[in-house]
């Protein structure tokens, strides 16, 4: 740390940093795994107490992604660099933090030589001092399989150990609040912020890391839907069918969504064949793990209208008075991906109840009514394969100004 002097104060340039930890080849930030979501709150937390301290200013942003070293090097650059950028992403819109303040600098790719350094002293079986000593490449698969032939089977516990101890610990992307702080006679003996940060939670990594791997936990994604979740949804079977239709689904809790689907399709598709429908089908969805991710299971009802004909002969349709209705139970699959997770897809089918009313005609201009029958349905009342987006990101994204101290 440098510092000169002024007339009037000492100005002490300074910076914390705080490292986003992933899982090997991956891109997404994850909060139960490496203590992150303590490290992004801390980082937040310290950035409210620098842009509001008085004899503070020149503030920027730094963020480098780095990358374990198996794999070729382009691939981990690119592994590096993406991380960099999924964590400019989030603070930006999670925080509204100015996109203007912030610096992504060349990413930092592992070499041997990294990875030589960081060689305890002892490893479980293996002759440390053999390998320092050979200044060769590291060959990955070769040494994965020298670890499994320690223990006697593939990917034992030796290579499970030097993963989680030597390599885990440079996949990361790592931000750093860079300021300029100005020390009047007044302020001189003030410690405005806590720079000890980062070396302190670095001290209880690994051991987060080992309970956390040990222990198996599954991630929680950060950019995966959360409460208050709104996604706008279409049924492509429906669209090939060249009926028209949109739906909504709301989360309302952890485990619970509300799902509206609803075709709307006034219109004819030729002269002889139509299949117009009003048609809303709400269900009440169970998640078993993340909510809008994954299995769930489904009680839905159905209720509407319909005017269908499929070939020159005859035309069904139910009555304003005489409305179709139902309901079942589904179970289906969701996944999410891209950008915040925002796009998705799901599969679901159902079974169940339907009333179906129909008034025959003779399918024509203007054709002849000739019968009528009502059917009591049991089946299949249920099939979707769809495609969402999440419009939530737009409201977890905070308003005005950042809270003061």
């Amino acid at each position: 740390m440098f510092s000169w002097l002024s007339t009037s104060a000492i100005i002490v340039p300074d910076s914390i940093n705080f490292r986003v930890h992933f899982l090997v080849n991956n891109t997404s930030i994850q909060t139960e795994l490496f203590n992150n979501s303590d490290v992004l709150s801390c980082f937040f937390s310290s950035y409210n107490n620098v842009i509001n301290d008085s004899s503070i200013n020149d503030i920027r942003l730094i963020i480098r992604g780095s990358s374990s070293f198996e794999g070729t090097t382009k691939r981990n650059i690119n592994l590096a660099r993406n991380r960099a950028k999924v964590l400019f992403d989030y603070i930006v819109e999670t925080y509204s933090i100015p996109a203007s303040i912030i610096t992504i600098l060349p990413e930092r790719h592992q070499t041997d030589k990294d990875i030589y350094s960081t060689f305890p002293d002892s490893i479980p079986c293996i002759d440390i001092a053999s390998i320092r000593n050979t200044n060769k490449p590291i060959n990955i698969s070769q040494l994965k399989m020298a670890f499994s032939k320690l223990d006697g089977v593939e990917n034992g516990a030796n290579w499970k150990w030097f993963d989680e101890h030597v390599l885990a610990p440079f996949r990361f992307a790592e931000i750093s609040i860079s300021f300029n702080r100005h020390l009047t006679n007044d302020v001189r003996n003030h410690t405005i912020i806590p720079t000890e940060v980062m070396p302190i939670q670095q001290q209880t990594l690994q051991s987060n890391m080992r309970q956390s791997l040990d222990l198996q936990i599954q991630p929680t994604i950060i950019s995966s839907v959360h409460y208050k979740s709104i996604l706008l949804k279409n049924n492509l079977i429906y669209d090939l069918g060249l009926v028209a239709n949109l739906g909504a689904e709301f989360s309302i809790g952890n485990h619970y969504s509300i799902d509206i689907p609803v075709t709307f399709s006034p219109y004819n598709i030729t002269k002889t064949i139509r299949c117009r429908s009003l048609i809303v089908q709400p269900a009440l969805r169970y998640w078993f793990k993340e909510n809008l991710i994954g299995m769930f299971v489904s009680l839905y009802g159905h209720y509407g209208y319909y005017d269908v004909a499929l070939d020159g002969k005859t035309r069904w349709q139910n009555s304003w008075n005489d409305p179709m209705y139902g309901g079942g139970a589904g179970f289906g699959f969701a996944k999410r991906f891209g950008r915040d997770n925002r796009y998705g897809i799901e599969v679901e089918v159902g079974l169940g109840y339907a009333y179906l009313p129909s008034n025959f005609y003779y399918n024509i201009p203007n054709g002849a009514w000739y019968d009528f029958s009502a059917k009591h349905y049991w089946g299949p009342t249920k099939v979707n394969v769809g495609f969402s987006y999440d419009l939530s990101h737009k409201i977890r994204k905070p308003k005005g100004k950042l809270l003061h101290k």
